[in-house]
């Protein structure tokens, strides 16, 4: 079970990288995303309710969730 876990997170992960176009240099942010979103799935084990839920008792927050791979640029105040 621990490995079909690993093995879609790493999917997951993949999947981020290719669809954004980036190097695989940035596989640590794409890791801790498909983390950030595997949390917050609802799943059929855990009667349609995300794990995020589960552990908090209360629904995440879907309105944080933006693009994995934006260009961002840096705020710099003068």
């Amino acid at each position: 079970m621990s490995e079909r876990r690993h093995r879609h997170l790493v999917e997951i992960g993949l999947t981020l990288l290719t669809d954004a176009h980036m190097p695989l240099s940035y596989w640590p942010y794409a890791f801790q995303t498909a983390t950030y979103l595997i949390n917050r799935m609802p799943t059929s084990t855990l009667n349609n309710q995300s794990p995020f839920e589960k552990l908090f008792n209360q629904r995440p927050n879907y309105l944080k969730l933006k693009q994995f791979g934006c260009i961002c640029y840096p705020l710099t105040q003068t």
